[in-house]
């Protein structure tokens, strides 16, 4: 249907028009989304729409638009846009009466760019196409959201009218990001063919950006699109290829932003850039964000974004959860909060039978629900784990138990040590952009330590290896054998430096010279928003925010993270959050240490992900399945074989098994009940 607007010029937005009220969908609505066809018009013109419902499954792909952008702020009163309804193919009929429908400034902004002289365009837009007024109506909406922008012929990031230079700055994104190839499984970049610039893929060679360039830059990537959760999903779920960036009226291919985003991030400035690499800094978990989302690692992957309603912090990330965790998790904006984290928690549970979750807790005054339940809800900083390689528990796992009635999860587990002191580290994430701040930082606490850098550490090596393992998290080029596109530090060369900063302590002499430059970053992304932690023991480690003296690191069969308990009464404990402590990330407590000769390094097998494999330093071979295992005497060949399948697969073993094969060799598994 054509319907002339011209007519609207003249009359004030919204003026003539009742409400509009929304048309409810057939059935149950699980099945249908409306498409918002936008009525040509010059740019000031009232924007007129027509909401056209379509069936929406796998035998019916209605051709649209997906728009992405930010809501914006609530406005007492906001513009107001011209809305009708109509039924067209399986549901044809009549047109109904057209409403007024308010609109935030943003959304209007876009729509007026969006809208063509001369034609009609079919643009799925979520604050019109679902009725926001009505949670019960907008949960199954909510859920198809994935798809929605999955099955879009394009979708339209928009970042907002042009201001501060913008065109300067899209212009600088097409060009960086022509100039360039980049291997998004590993992060390489190469010159694209028949490139002039080949440098702009020297990852070492200064940024060609001047301080007029960099400026533009940094007003470009403070927009608030990069914050905004739902974001996420909209883009990493669409057509890579097709994607586009729009600004005001610049548009530069999506696949040329994200490369150019890389490389500006990556390669030294000419000036000092700090508020733009310190933004760049916070972004991080967008730009190298897997295609798939977890919930165990949502917190690193997606702390940094905002989202106005809490529950969106889960709902916002549905559509890149696998698939068996998506059917679980069912979008209800009536269930309280709690509940939502709640049903999340327990589909994880129920699907991926591990316990790596509970390391996305972390103990706060102001979360009413169970300590091992996470409130995602916070989006204050978290550490991040750099590849979250680690398996505490030997990879071993035994059932586990909700107890429903009293609202306890039952594990088993090892204590390991006890905090005795805890030394606060690096307090904001801008400060792996400060490398004497962090050398001043380290070495406070190294003049704090009497003990000397040759003395021996509990659990193996020297004090000085200890500090050098536990302020990396334990990451370094030799034990991680990524590509070229993501370097770590070799172990060697951060030990020569922790030396310097021992030194520069006890001298008390600043270290002035940018030497240690070249480890801020890895030691600013262990460290920040971490506690210092030195136990009863004589062990080091990192631990969270809300640690106290007396709490206890401890090895839950079924997760590859070390936690921190704090001790109620009998066997009764709250999850303070994660942790890690040196000589305990591979499955030590359990299997007892490694042999000699054999060492746990990382490896990528597929898709940018990676396994453990155990390699013998003498011979050079490797293995999947760890050596340690065969003293257990349990048959582990249907191991073996999920080991040839699956990336980082569990040997499960009944407890009581378990437990009297390990107290045999003096190690003792406990009961432990989670509150």
């Amino acid at each position: 249907m054509e319907v002339s607007t011209q007519w609207l010029q003249s009359v004030p937005e919204g003026s003539i028009f009742n409400d509009y009220q929304y048309l409810p969908f057939p059935e149950d609505g699980k099945s249908y989304i409306r498409v918002a066809e936008i009525h040509p018009g010059d740019f000031e013109e009232v924007v007129y729409i027509t909401l056209r419902r379509e069936k929406f499954d796998s035998a019916h792909k209605p051709r649209y638009e997906a728009l992405s952008y930010v809501w914006g702020s609530p406005e007492e009163h906001p513009a107001r846009i011209i809305v009708e309804d109509k039924q067209d193919g399986p549901l044809s009929g009549s047109s109904f009466a057209p409403g007024s429908l308010p609109v935030r400034t943003n959304l209007l902004c876009a729509l007026r760019h969006l809208r063509s002289k001369d034609g009609q365009r079919d643009v799925w837009i979520d604050a019109i196409c679902i009725d926001q007024g009505d949670d019960i109506a907008k949960g199954p909406q909510v859920a198809m959201m994935g798809d929605i922008y999955a099955k879009a012929a394009r979708v339209i990031v928009w970042l907002g009218p042009a201001a501060d230079n913008s065109d300067h700055a899209m212009n600088i994104m097409r060009y960086l990001g022509s100039q360039i190839m980049v291997d998004w499984v590993d992060y390489a970049v190469l010159p694209s063919q028949g490139a002039p610039a080949s440098t702009i893929a020297d990852l070492d060679s200064v940024l060609p950006c001047d301080s007029v360039d960099l400026c533009a830059l940094s007003h470009l990537f403070n927009r608030d699109w990069f914050d905004r959760l739902w974001i996420r999903q909209e883009i990493f779920l669409a057509d890579q290829e097709a994607a586009i960036v729009l600004c005001g009226r610049t548009t530069v291919p999506w696949g040329l932003f994200r490369s150019a985003w890389l490389v500006i991030r990556r390669k030294p400035y000419k000036m000092l850039a700090q508020q733009l690499e310190n933004r760049l800094s916070l972004l991080n978990g967008f730009l190298y964000q897997y295609p798939e989302a977890y919930l165990h690692t949502l917190r690193q992957e997606f702390a940094q974004a905002s989202c106005q309603e809490p529950r969106d912090r889960i709902y916002a990330i549905q559509g890149l959860l696998p698939d068996s965790l998506q059917a679980n998790i069912k979008p209800d904006y009536g269930k309280p909060l709690m509940d939502v984290h709640r049903q999340a928690m327990l589909a994880y549970l129920d699907s991926v039978r591990d316990l790596d979750i509970l390391g996305q807790c972390q103990l706060s005054e102001t979360w009413t629900g169970p300590s091992w339940v996470p409130d995602w809800s916070s989006n204050e900083h978290h550490p991040e784990l750099p590849l979250d390689l680690r398996m505490a528990s030997g990879m071993i796992k035994s059932p586990w138990e909700v107890m429903d009635t009293v609202g306890v999860l039952r594990v088993a587990g090892k204590a390991v040590a006890t905090v005795s002191e805890l030394k606060p580290l690096l307090p904001l994430p801008a400060l792996a952009n400060d490398y004497k701040s962090i050398a001043t930082v380290i070495s406070t606490l190294f003049r704090e330590d009497t003990r000397s850098f040759s003395d021996e550490y509990v659990a193996g090596g020297t004090i000085l290896d200890a500090y050098t393992r536990t302020l990396c998290d334990d990451v370094f080029r030799d034990n991680h054998h990524v590509p070229t596109g993501r370097q770590f530090p070799y172990y060697n060369d951060v030990k020569v430096e922790m030396a310097r900063l021992k030194l520069s302590a006890i001298q008390q002499q600043p270290i002035e010279d940018a030497e240690f430059e070249k480890l801020r970053r890895r030691i600013a992304y262990s460290c920040s928003s971490r506690l210092l932690m030195r136990t009863q023991e004589g062990l080091i480690g990192l631990a969270p925010q809300p640690a106290n003296q007396g709490d206890q690191v401890y090895v839950l069969l079924g997760s590859r993270k070390l936690l921190l308990l704090r001790p109620l009464s009998g066997s009764r404990y709250f999850v303070v959050g994660e942790c890690s402590l040196c000589g305990f990330s591979h499955g030590e407590a359990i299997l007892g240490p490694l042999p000699e000769d054999i060492r746990p390094i990382w490896v990528p097998v597929n898709d940018g992900r990676y396994a453990e494999v155990f390699e013998n330093c003498r011979t050079g071979s490797r293995q999947r399945e760890d050596p340690r295992l065969r003293s257990l005497g349990f048959d582990t060949a249907d191991y073996r074989e999920k080991l040839r399948t699956e990336l980082r697969p569990y040997l499960e073993i009944d407890f009581e098994d378990l437990q009297f094969c390990l107290s045999s060799q003096g190690i003792y598994i406990q009961d432990v009940r989670l509150l």
